[in-house]
């Protein structure tokens, strides 16, 4: 039997990265399809899932339960894609500014 994310949560809150690698694996599909509805792209939808996941790590002990973990991974998620978006656009006018 799985362990509830709740426990797996608990655990990662102790320092288990085992623990917070079966979180990943079991939300990385879905965190990637998300990311790719936000920018489109695979490639950095991939980076963009694994730095929301780098940033979950970083801040687990900031989880309260007040939501699911999946839920709260992707406000992290959705905070990093539009960073993201955000920089690619201001890039994107930079070089349409040096044309």
């Amino acid at each position: 039997m799985e362990p509830s994310d709740d426990k797996l949560v608990e655990q990662c809150q102790s320092g288990d990265t085992d623990a917070f690698g079966l979180l990943v694996r079991r939300y990385a599909g879905g965190a990637t399809r998300l990311a790719m509805a936000l920018v489109g792209d695979h490639a950095d939808a991939l980076d963009i899932s694994q730095e929301a996941f780098v940033r979950a790590w970083r801040h687990i002990h900031q989880f309260r339960g007040e939501s699911s973990f999946y839920t709260w991974y992707s406000s992290i998620l959705r905070k990093v894609a539009y960073t993201w978006l955000r920089r690619r656009c201001k890039n994107t006018d930079h070089e349409l500014r040096r044309l």
